[in-house]
């Protein structure tokens, strides 16, 4: 309900949290009250800063914007373009229409680079009190955001917002007709942390199982699902560096820094 009252909205927290559920929500929430609402899923590509600006023009269908900046990138591959002109031409284009806009930036993490967060810093700045971005990351964008906070433009959800409480593991978990009794509730939120692919995953061993009581008991998230979905959708995605770092501290029950360290022979564990 905050978000039209705030220039920007972020959602950061890891995979599996239902970030792009809750954007999508949102989305589709304000539309049927007549808001006017552009999406974008974000991508690699996008971490230069003209062809960010451009899919964003062409989302806002700002056509003609979008097809002039990327061609000018293009015409002048080693020359730097500066896309100043560009986003005051956006932020023009915006200001002329007086209707609530609100402009969602979905995986903003696959695209951060300095000149994306450059960029965003001068939408922040630039456009108009009636659009409002909401941005959704795996972690913390790398733009400023506390300047927001401090004037009361800035509504900020992590992981604590987001992970599911016991009664919402509960409605969740209802529709596997599954008889929870309290000490089996608590004891799946705790082991789950509140993880919502994780409940997910629960949800469909428990689907027609006999044992269902049972797998509540002993679920301790060591799943060849779950495990399939870290490989997918978070390790695949790390450098070549920081998968090494996970594969050889996987062996150990738990881990600091210097362990990290002896174990990697590195200083920056």
């Amino acid at each position: 309900d905050d978000i039209l009252a705030r220039r920007l909205t972020v959602v950061h927290c890891a995979a599996g949290y239902g970030k792009t559920s809750l954007l999508t929500q949102w989305f589709d929430a304000l539309e049927s009250e007549g808001v006017s609402v552009v999406w974008l899923t974000l991508e690699e590509e996008e971490q230069t800063a003209s062809v960010f600006l451009s899919h964003l023009a062409e989302a806002c269908k700002i056509h003609t914007l979008s097809e002039q900046i990327v061609p000018a990138h293009i015409s002048n591959p080693e020359k730097e373009i500066s896309i100043a002109p560009f986003i005051s031409a956006l932020t023009n284009d915006l200001v002329e229409s007086a209707v609530q806009q609100v402009i969602f930036l979905d995986d903003y993490h696959l695209a951060q680079s300095p000149e994306t967060n450059s960029l965003m810093r001068s939408l922040i700045r630039l456009l108009p009190r009636h659009v409002h971005l909401v941005v959704s990351s795996r972690w913390r964008p790398g733009f400023e955001i506390e300047k927001l906070r401090v004037h009361g433009d800035l509504l900020e959800l992590n992981v604590t917002q987001i992970q599911f409480d016991a009664d919402e593991v509960l409605a969740l978990l209802e529709k596997c007709d599954v008889p929870l009794d309290d000490v089996q509730l608590h004891r799946l939120a705790d082991r789950t942390e509140g993880w919502p692919i994780a409940l997910q995953m629960v949800s469909l061993l428990l689907d027609d199982n006999p044992a269902k009581a049972d797998l509540i008991s002993g679920f301790s998230g060591k799943t060849a699902d779950l495990a399939r979905y870290l490989s997918e959708q978070v390790f695949s995605r790390l450098s070549d560096t920081h998968q090494t770092f996970l594969l050889h501290t996987s062996i150990l029950g738990c881990f600091n820094g210097d362990i990290a360290n002896a174990l990697l022979d590195i200083r920056d564990g």
